[in-house]
């Protein structure tokens, strides 16, 4: 399986369409046009006088300005929760962040957004004791992708929004 994966990465990589522009013109003399010599300029140039990296704003790809925003966002300094400790609600509750084992039903087609399902593959008990179960095994969970995937990325934003009980 592995060798299998390396060698589809391999013919993919072959087959894939550079992202950069490769025409060339021969036997006029000149560079090409304005465009084609502003292009050759920022590819030449990756950083600007500050020495930060250019970002290409007009490819919303990375989504690079909401990572800097995220970045350059004012630090949260509060150092007194205005929470309190509450007791729980209900001994029936699986917590955020709990692993809910499932098998895909649906596939993934990453360069198009859409609905996904997948039935659980094992029985999921509460989190405060573990004694009540609350996902028995075959209930299906329905959920949404995202298409939005960068190049190289190899995870898939999705979100499960139902959970359909098996009875």
């Amino acid at each position: 399986p592995e060798e299998q994966r390396r060698l589809a990465e391999i013919e993919a990589a072959r087959v894939a369409k550079l992202f950069a522009d490769t025409n060339t013109r021969t036997g006029s003399g000149r560079q090409g046009t304005v465009a084609e010599g502003a292009m050759t300029t920022s590819i030449a140039s990756p950083a600007t006088s500050t020495g930060q990296p250019q970002l290409d704003s007009g490819l919303p790809q990375n989504s690079q300005d909401r990572k800097l925003a995220f970045v350059n966002a004012e630090p949260d300094r509060r150092t007194v929760s205005p929470d309190r400790v509450a007791g729980k609600a209900s001994p029936y509750v699986v917590q955020a962040g709990s692993v809910i084992p499932a098998a895909l039903i649906t596939g993934i087609r990453s360069d198009l957004p859409g609905q996904i399902t997948a039935q659980v593959t094992e029985n999921v008990y509460d989190s405060p004791t573990g004694s009540y179960l609350l996902i028995p095994q075959g209930a299906k969970l329905i959920g949404q992708y995202d298409s939005q995937v960068a190049y190289g990325q190899s995870r898939v934003l999705l979100v499960w929004t139902r959970l359909i009980m098996p009875d």
